[in-house]
């Protein structure tokens, strides 16, 4: 038969090997047609040409290898590739992957509360006198159980080459709300650094009840008092002081691009009768779109309780850009 001779012409044959394959393999995706110099003719798929051999699948020998130099004519039918034959087997060559997403910048801070950066220019009229460079950073969240704020700002600015003004503070509160009661508890903290001032640094912290006046949609009204303490480092008065806290906070939302804000906080010296620190802020936001507002700011801290070469009233004003991330 012709398929017994040609099975004798194979195994004689020390450049040809059959190769009979009952597993699953690939699906061939070339037919054509060989023409062996014996005159001899194979049907079959070609799967892959290797150095000097063609593997062809034959349905009824299976896969052959038969050396090319056996052929009466060479193979003109183009080969499958790795590509191909993985997908003709079900197999998923692995793609490149994604790109990592690009993370915002400050993404690290307070992740999922809702958070602003503020970068102007920012004026003083007081101990210094300068327009320079403001930066705020300032994030809040809410729940029926609690709401926490966090803030912080650095203000520095040069006068014809010397520095005139160099500040930061940080500042935390956290209220711990009643449901169903405008009632609500307390505790905040603020660390004050300036190298205009006859101190170092200044820490302080709080606690006390709260109620809320007033909580619309459009208008907040927000009254604490409490008691803490603070201690001024590196000043002549390098001891903690007992004081008291009282602190009215208002938020005004006159249209939806428009909103005010004012914060008034007054901290009463319980050691030494009649001084006193206040800090007053007053805010105008524009929101200029979904994500950018423009803020212009005003902020005054007094403080009775001074050295003779300090004035008592600290005023700064900015304007900015803010941005929420």
């Amino acid at each position: 038969m012709k398929y017994t001779a040609l099975l004798i012409l194979l195994m004689l044959s020390p450049l040809a090997q059959v190769t009979a394959n009952t597993d699953a393999t690939p699906q061939a995706v070339n037919s054509t047609q060989l023409t062996l110099a014996n005159g001899d003719i194979l049907n079959g798929e070609v799967l892959r040409r290797e150095e000097g051999y063609l593997i062809l699948r034959h349905e009824v020998l299976g896969d052959i290898q038969l050396a090319e130099s056996q052929l009466l004519e060479p193979v003109q039918a183009a080969l499958p590739t790795p590509q191909t034959l993985a997908e003709n087997i079900d197999l998923q060559v692995p793609s490149e992957a994604p790109p990592p997403k690009e993370q915002p910048v400050l993404a690290w801070f307070a992740p999922d509360w809702d958070r602003q950066f503020d970068l102007g220019i920012s004026g003083a009229e007081g101990n210094s006198q300068s327009r320079n460079i403001h930066t705020a950073l300032s994030a809040k969240t809410e729940t029926d159980a609690l709401r926490w704020q966090v803030q912080m700002a650095y203000d520095s600015a040069e006068e014809d080459g010397a520095k005139s003004r160099d500040e930061f503070f940080a500042q935390t509160e956290r209220d711990w709300l009643m449901p169903g009661s405008p009632r609500f508890k307390f505790a905040s903290g603020r660390f004050d650094w300036d190298e205009f001032q006859d101190w170092d640094y200044r820490v302080n912290v709080a606690g006390g009840y709260g109620y809320d006046f007033v909580d619309r949609a459009t208008w907040v009204l927000r009254g604490k008092a409490g008691l803490g303490a603070n201690r001024e480092f590196g000043g002549d008065e390098d001891n903690v002081s007992p004081e008291g806290l009282l602190e009215i906070v208002s938020a005004w939302s006159l249209s939806e691009h428009h909103k005010i804000e004012f914060t008034n906080t007054l901290y009463p010296q319980l050691d030494e009768f009649g001084e006193y620190r206040n800090i007053t802020s007053l805010d105008w936001v524009n929101k200029l779109n979904g994500a950018m507002r423009l803020k212009i700011g005003l902020i005054n801290e007094y403080d009775s309780d001074i050295a003779d070469d300090i004035k008592h009233n600290d005023f700064k004003y900015s304007t900015s850009l803010s941005w929420d991330f």
